[in-house]
């Protein structure tokens, strides 16, 4: 037996001959045609006909990621400030597990001040923070966590930032319904409380406050848990402590890390700027560079 996924140009062979199966993972959306044909003994072939075809979309479900919610959307809104430092939160979901890298946040001319990007629980724990460097005037800004952090699907988490100078941009009545970008979801006020929540504090604060189911125009960068990560390394070094880990420049051998002891992990060979494949969940830190990719299976 014999299956195409490509309308008939390709064929890979089933698993099986009078009962089969045949695994397949689609790679982008859209509209597939599905063929089905077979051979006896002799080299005889069945099927490849009409009656054997089916015709599926893939849609939801498949995830491609990087990912953030708002892409590709602007505010149109004015640049406000209420007289003193705010920090400005979104609750989301994720309907798979994976890992959030960093924060983003829509910035307005005129946003001047220090913005620190972070990320919570529900109910306030901080799993990540970082300051956002190298900002353009306006536009999209996005920061990376020295460390992804993981996240559990169906949970819902905050991904908020701090503006020191009190400038920020907001939508009212953004959340009277959900904001859905596969995998991720903005939730729809109510949904786990008010959505559009902030706080009025001199420092970077967990965000518990909410008025009018705003959007404020923050964001997330998230990866899905078998999907590349693109980070920079510098210098060769190994921190099994706090569970960081570095490579060398310029070489050409593959590194597989086990990640299955946080505690004492092991390399299995020796260096690379390539690839490094995670087998298990874990934490990785990289510093400016030279670019990595990172597989999380």
């Amino acid at each position: 037996m014999e299956v195409s996924v490509d309308g008939g140009t390709t064929w890979k062979p089933a698993t099986g001959t009078t009962n089969w199966t045949f695994s397949w993972t689609p790679t982008a959306n859209g509209t597939v045609t599905i063929k089905v044909r077979g051979f006896d003994d002799s080299g005889n072939m069945e099927g490849d006909g009409a009656s054997n075809v089916i015709t599926i979309t893939v849609s939801s479900g498949l995830v491609i990621c990087p990912c953030s919610i708002l892409t590709g959307q602007i505010p149109a809104t004015p640049l406000q400030n209420d007289g003193s430092a705010i920090e400005l939160g979104v609750k989301f979901r994720s309907s798979v597990p994976g890992y959030v890298t960093g924060i983003r946040f829509y910035k307005l001319t005129g946003n001047i001040g220090t913005h620190t990007g972070g990320l919570y629980t529900s109910t306030g724990t901080l799993l990540a923070q970082a300051v956002f460097t190298g900002e353009t005037t306006s536009d999209w800004q996005q920061v990376l966590f020295n460390n992804p952090v993981a996240i559990n699907a169906a949970t819902t988490y905050i991904a908020a930032y701090h503006s020191s100078a009190g400038n920020y941009v907001v939508t009212d009545n953004y959340f009277t319904s959900a904001v859905v970008n596969n995998p991720l979801t903005a939730l729809a006020d109510g949904t786990d409380g008010p959505n559009g929540v902030y706080k009025i504090t001199a420092t970077p604060a967990f965000p518990n406050n909410f008025f009018q189911q705003s959007n404020y125009w923050v964001d997330l960068v998230f990866h899905n848990a078998t999907n590349t990560w693109k980070g920079t390394v510098s210098t060769a070094w190994e921190n099994p402590a706090n569970w960081s880990w570095g490579i060398i420049p310029n070489s050409n051998t593959d590194v597989i890390i086990d990640a299955g002891n946080p505690n004492n992990p092991t390399i299995t060979s020796n260096v690379t700027i390539q690839s490094l494949t995670l087998k298990a969940s874990g934490l990785l830190t990289v510093a400016s560079g030279f670019k990595l990719d990172i597989k999380i299976p």
